[in-house]
């Protein structure tokens, strides 16, 4: 686990009617009290999932309504304590609310490192991890449809399941080879050949659905070349 606390908006850069900033980390709760102050203060032990009204202190002059929303470890993104923070999306109005918390002890976040922690954290794989940045990148319905099945864990589940096919087949051939003095048949050749066969379809599956991802991810480069007045630029 992480010992220090990040913060970013997390909302699309401009303005718009609201504005997100959150905080992933241990500190993340003390961090928002700063600037913070919900209706009732009883709100911030909440177990679980949590909605908080209240109103949002930036220094002595300006206060607003404000809402939070707390996720408490492990149940959250990250596997730790995030916290957002919902206001009208004013470009100065969120910078105003990064400065309060970053003097409160968090540190801007990196960029993906909110996805990152998530799996250091072991709440994402790393075929979902790059699902979640594929799907941020997708420029077209098949980009989204291919980032879609790496976010759904179904490569994954794949994987996990020619991983698992192979430990039982490991294990059924060294006790094969342990007790190969004994009149005991394991399991037979043709029943291997036909199980590793199986797993080799299984990855070969996997490994083109895969590859069609990275394809829709980074399109081709189409490159017209030809002598002048051809009409190259009529294509």
């Amino acid at each position: 686990m992480y010992i220090d606390t990040i913060a970013a908006v997390s909302s699309p850069p401009g303005a718009s009617a609201r504005g997100i900033v959150r905080l992933s980390g241990p500190r993340a709760i003390e961090a928002a009290r700063g600037c913070f102050c919900p209706n009732d203060a009883a709100s911030w032990d909440g177990a679980g999932h949590s909605r908080l009204e209240g109103r949002l202190k930036l220094g002595q002059r300006l206060e607003l309504p404000a809402s939070a929303f707390l996720f408490r470890a492990p149940r959250s993104y990250t596997r730790e304590d995030v916290l957002e923070i919902h206001v009208p999306g004013s470009p100065g109005l969120l910078a105003l609310v990064m400065d309060a918390l970053l003097a409160a002890g968090a540190r801007p976040a990196e960029a993906g490192e909110f996805t990152s922690r998530a799996l250091h954290n072991g709440a994402l794989d790393l075929m979902r991890a790059e699902g979640v940045a594929e799907m941020i990148h997708a420029r077209s319905d098949g980009q989204l449809r291919a980032a879609r099945r790496l976010l759904d864990g179904a490569l994954s589940r794949d994987a996990d399941a020619a991983r698992d096919e192979l430990d039982d087949l490991r294990a059924l051939v060294e006790a094969a080879l342990d007790f190969a003095d004994e009149d005991i048949e394991f399991i037979s050749r043709d029943e291997l050949v036909e199980r590793l066969r199986r797993v080799a379809e299984r990855l070969s599956t996997a490994a083109a659905s895969d590859q069609r991802v990275e394809r829709l991810a980074e399109p081709p480069r189409i490159v017209l070349a030809g002598p002048p007045n051809a009409g190259k630029s009529t294509l």
